[in-house]
């Protein structure tokens, strides 16, 4: 090969992928200290010739494969997040390009921010041409975006328009497809206007989903659908902060900021799932309630679908497991579902089917959540009887 540290950096990552599935599947004490050893020489070759690289060549000397090898070494780091067992039951096709392989990555900023100059030094995303590179950088893109709750850097890499989504989803064959029919009267209405074809196309993905998990699409193309949910995810973390439209926008609604957090944190529980208690979502759970605090919870602005403060708070909770912000979520639930009449599991669970929800996926820890919020109403009626 004629870039000894593209070849070095496969054999890294490779290594490290079958490390990763031989820890699958037995466990991961099998990873003996010679392998780790073998590992961590092969980085240590692949840095190495990354910096003669860097420290010899100029800005025109950088190719696809120097580019490559850095993409390779970032999606395969010397640290993973300990991810704790998860409550959650996996959501169908979650590890679609083995997604699972890499949310758990810690991502080095400055590994970032290196591979963007050697992509811009290069002539930038477009003039790649390596087969894979676009697709790869696109995916890296994606998982950055998403652990640092920003917008994707590079544009997505893909052949689908909006359009050709839209009727995609739609023409998927279900009565009830949420997509279709909103469940509730009001929510087509209630969304803010700037992120209403997100908001339907993630509804509509939920939807595929649900009617897979059953088996009834046998005949869905995983290439398509790959495709689909990293072209709407990317859509989602595109949405622009509340900050950022200040300025074009003055008509939006105070509600925004708060939605747009709560369609980001269910998309990364069910499009582009990123276990919790790992980032982003403390960050999202603490963006949110900030989020919330600042419209100081009022119902009125949240008219004529008070129903959406909930979903976002439900989702919010759950982002929140295991941080300082659980309890604050468990108290705001408790005072809407009373303002609400929400008396039961089933009755929350029925609001928030009415709005976007997987009960696959998203049922145990919503349950979880709700008796929380029980506890703390008993908490209540003992401090009152006292």
């Amino acid at each position: 090969m004629d870039c000894p540290p593209l070849f070095n950096a496969w054999l890294h990552s490779g290594a490290g992928h079958m490390q990763l599935l031989e820890q699958a599947r037995c466990g991961p004490s099998v990873s003996s200290s010679q392998k780790s050893y073998e590992m961590l020489l092969m980085e240590r070759e692949a840095i190495l010739g990354l910096r003669d690289f860097v420290d010899s060549a100029t800005p025109r000397d950088v190719t696809d494969e120097i580019v490559m090898a850095t993409l390779a070494l970032a999606l395969h780091p010397p640290e993973r997040k300990r991810v704790p067992a998860s409550r959650m039951k996996q959501t169908p096709l979650s590890n679609l390009q083995l997604l699972s392989r890499f949310t758990d990555i810690v991502i080095s900023g400055g590994h970032v921010h290196g591979l963007r100059l050697l992509v811009e030094a290069r002539g930038g995303f477009d003039t790649l041409e390596m087969p894979g590179l676009k697709q790869g950088l696109s995916s890296f893109n994606l998982i950055v975006a998403s652990k640092h709750l920003a917008r994707p850097f590079w544009p997505l890499r893909t052949h689908l328009q909006s359009d050709e989504v839209t009727d995609f989803l739609a023409n998927i064959e279900c009565p009830c497809s949420p997509f279709k029919e909103p469940s509730h009267p009001y929510l087509t209405s209630a969304l803010p206007n700037l992120m209403s074809w997100e908001f339907e196309a993630v509804r509509g993905y939920t939807t595929l989903l649900d009617r897979y998990s059953q088996g009834l699409l046998p005949q869905l193309e995983m290439g398509y659908v790959l495709e689909l949910r990293n072209m709407i995810h990317h859509h989602v973390m595109s949405l622009p902060t509340v900050d950022e439209l200040l300025t074009s926008h003055q008509d939006l609604p105070s509600t925004y900021g708060s939605l747009r957090l709560g369609l980001i944190a269910y998309s990364l529980l069910i499009l582009f799932p990123v276990p919790l208690t790992t980032d982003p979502h403390p960050r999202l759970a603490d963006l949110l309630r900030y989020e919330l605090e600042l419209t100081q919870m009022k119902l009125d602005i949240w008219m004529p679908m008070v129903e959406l403060l909930l979903w976002v708070l439900v989702l919010g909770g759950v982002a929140a497991v295991g941080t300082v912000h659980r309890p604050w979520y468990v108290d705001q639930i408790q005072w809407l579902s009373v303002v609400i009449g929400i008396e039961s599991w089933e009755q929350l669970k029925d609001t928030m089917a009415s709005i976007l929800w997987l009960d696959s996926a998203c049922d145990i820890e919503g349950l979880i959540l709700w008796e929380e919020v029980q506890d703390c109403v008993l908490e209540l009626y003992f401090e009152s009887e006292c």
